[in-house]
């Protein structure tokens, strides 16, 4: 079963260097530990669709690529005008 095999991963990366290196991330997946496993339950298309974290990270992906070369601007209006004008970085048009 997926939840076993997860629930194994996450024991395996807890006693792991890189668990004492971030101490934040164990306790972090163990917090929302029963929702993820719910996922877990549904085939990998499925979820994909419960998921859609690329869907939701392209748009801000874009917008940071537009606004972290500019620096400083003047007012937030300047940067709501570069971000409409950003392509594929509105979220509806």
């Amino acid at each position: 079963m997926e939840a076993d095999a997860a629930e194994l991963a996450l024991v395996k990366f807890e006693e792991s260097d890189l668990a004492k290196r971030y101490r934040m991330i164990a306790p972090g997946w163990r917090r929302i530990w029963n929702e993820v496993i719910l996922s877990l339950d549904y085939p990998p298309k499925i979820r994909s669709l419960i998921h859609p974290i690329k869907a939701v990270e392209a748009p801000n992906l874009r917008i940071c690529q537009a606004v972290r070369p500019r620096g400083h601007f003047l007012s937030d209006n300047g940067v709501a005008k570069l971000i409409y004008l950003t392509p594929n970085a509105r979220l509806s048009d």
